[in-house]
Order: structure tokens, then C-alpha cells, then sequence
């Protein structure tokens, strides 16, 4: 089931409990003060003969304005013996979670907010079940467990790189749009890389892009599962079609003909509809290059921008909590 159809089966579960709990509250009330009920009788009768004033030809205000006011009087009175029995006035009103759509999703035929609002949460929570996108994010990344002695063999620290890393992935996530580009991450294991796509992964989220965060060798197996039909197409549908992908691990699976042939596509795909994706590696552009294909080598360093990190292992010892 898709990210709008799981939205959509949301608020219909919305209007249905809603209309189970006005139901009990009638039920409730009804035995309690069973006026009420008289009145919610009389109050449907009244609608049908508005409606039918309305359109009966020689009629005049007169008539709507005495069935109005009846109304008007019968809620009235409604109101009064529902507070004399103890229960609040608006306690048979049917109220909506969105005021604006009825829990509908849609107003006058266009989308209400409140849908794509619950797209963006359903989004949030399947994000959530693979990062930690609440703990992970720009505004806890500690730039402090990085070493400010330069490294030797860069010429700057490991905490001047990775500053102008996070200050570029910052206004990448908070940019993201059809002019965006690609990530590349790349370096060894530790060094923040993959707490770096959680901070990505959760602001691109929070905006209400679809994001969907895999390993390599996860994407392999659904493309695997959907080739001997062990799966739809569905289980891959995602990678293709999310707004941002982002890639873990790249390097880490077993390379076949099978896998170079469904990273190339997923890459490929990508591109050419123009979808976003942020994929990191241990390899450098050596060890990339053995691994992996031409065209797959050559569409990473001229769609990607490569961002490297560098440093010790921040895993290892009492500052660990990167990878």
C-alpha cells in the first residue's frame, strides 16, 4: 500500500471511529434524556422541510425563516438539557480532527493540508523504524568529538572537514528541491557518515519529501526477490520513485552481474527522473572502481558530489557514537 493510499485508509479509520463515538453518545444520551431524542427527530424533519420550502415554487421567506427558527430553538433547548444531565453542550456535536476537510482530505475537490500533513508523519515513522532521525539530526551532530589537529595527510583537521561537511549537508536538506544534486559520501567506517544521511534523511522528511534509507545489500535482495518472483514489483518501487533515496553501505553486498545490473538501474533511473539520492561507502575512488562498472563509475563522479570523510574511528573508545 502506498504512502497516499496508508493516508487516506488513515482518515477514513478517522471518520469511522468518530462516527462509532457519536453513536455511543447518542445511544448514552438517549436513554439518559430521551427528549433528546424526540428533538434529533424533529431536527432531521426540519432539515427535510427546509430543503423542501427551498425549491417549492411560490414560497417565501416566511416559511424558511419559521423552520430556521425552530431550529434554532430545538438546539437551543437541546443544549440546555444535555448541561442539566451533566454532560458538556457540544457533547453530540461531530467533531472532525480537520474542521477544514471533515477528515476527508479534500476541500472543494482540492487537497487539504491536514493529507498531506499525515503523509509527511507516515513518511517520518517508516524513516524512523531504520533511523534514528529524532536522535540524529543537525541539531544534535556534535561537531566537538571531531579532532582539531590536522591530519597529516590533508593538511587540515578531521573537525575543519567535517564542519564544512555538515554546513554543506545542512543546506542540502533544507534546500532539497529539483535543483538539488547528488551525495557521495566516502571514507572508513565511524566517521559519521550514516548519522550524517540521518540528519539528511530526517529534515528532507520533516519538509514532506518522500525518503526512503536502505543498505546495499537490502536493495539487492528486494531486487533479487522481485527478479525470481519471490516478490512485486512493488518492493522496489520505492527505491525507484522516492523523492530521496539514500543508500547505505554501498560495497558492503556481494558483486554479481545481477547486482551491477540493479545498481546501474537504480542509479540510471534516478538520474534520468530526476530523484535525488545520498549513497555512502567505505571504498575510495580505487576501491570503486575495482568493484563497480564504467558506467556506474562514471555516473557517480560526474552526477555525485563526493564528500569525503576523514578521521579516527568514532565508534572505537568513549566518543563513539557515529558511523
Amino acid at each position: 500500500m502506498s504512502v497516499n493510499e496508508r493516508a487516506l485508509a488513515e482518515l477514513s479509520r478517522r471518520r469511522e471511529k468518530r462516527a462509532q463515538r457519536l453513536e455511543a453518545r447518542k445511544n448514552k444520551v438517549y436513554i439518559t434524556i430521551p427528549e433528546v431524542a424526540d428533538i434529533d427527530r424533529r431536527l432531521r424533519t426540519l432539515v427535510a422541510d427546509c430543503a423542501a420550502a427551498a425549491f417549492k415554487n411560490g414560497t417565501g421567506l416566511s416559511a424558511l425563516e419559521a423552520i430556521s427558527e425552530e431550529s434554532l430553538d430545538l438546539q437551543a433547548r437541546k443544549r440546555d438539557l444535555l448541561v442539566r444531565h451533566g454532560f458538556a453542550p457540544d457533547y453530540l456535536d461531530d467533531a472532525p480532527v480537520c474542521a477544514l476537510c471533515g477528515d476527508t482530505g479534500f476541500v472543494r475537490s482540492r487537497e487539504c493540508k491536514c493529507l498531506s500533513d499525515l503523509r509527511a508523519e507516515i513518511r517520518r515513522e517508516d524513516l524512523s523504524k531504520s533511523l534514528n532521525i529524532q536522535g540524529q539530526s543537525f541539531d544534535t551532530f556534535n561537531i566537538d568529538l571531531f579532532s582539531d589537529a590536522p591530519h597529516p595527510d590533508y593538511g587540515i583537521s578531521p573537525r575543519e572537514n567535517m564542519e564544512a561537511i555538515l554546513d554543506y549537508c545542512s543546506d542540502y536538506a533544507r534546500n532539497l528541491g529539483s535543483h538539488s544534486g547528488n551525495l557521495l559520501f566516502t571514507g572508513g567506517t565511524g566517521l559519521g557518515k550514516t548519522f550524517m544521511s540521518s540528519c539528511i534523511a530526517g529534515e528532507a522528511a520533516n519538509r514532506g519529501f518522500s525518503v526512503v534509507y536502505d543498505t546495499a545489500v537490502s536493495l539487492f535482495s528486494a531486487f533479487e526477490a522481485e527478479k525470481f518472483g519471490r516478490a512485486g514489483e512493488a518492493v522496489t518501487e520505492p527505491y525507484l520513485k522516492c523523492d530521496l533515496l539514500i543508500l547505505d553501505d554501498l560495497g558492503t553486498e556481494m558483486v554479481t552481474n545481477f547486482t551491477l545490473s540493479a545498481l546501474y538501474t537504480v542509479i540510471n533511473s534516478r538520474l534520468m527522473a530526476g530523484k535525488k539520492t545520498v549513497i555512502s561507502t567505505n571504498l575510495d575512488r580505487e576501491g570503486l572502481a575495482k568493484k563497480y562498472t564504467a558506467p556506474i563509475l562514471s555516473r557517480l563522479e560526474g552526477e555525485y558530489r563526493t564528500l569525503f570523510f576523514f578521521g579516527e574511528d568514532l565508534r572505537l573508545g568513549k566518543r563513539g557514537q557515529y558511523e
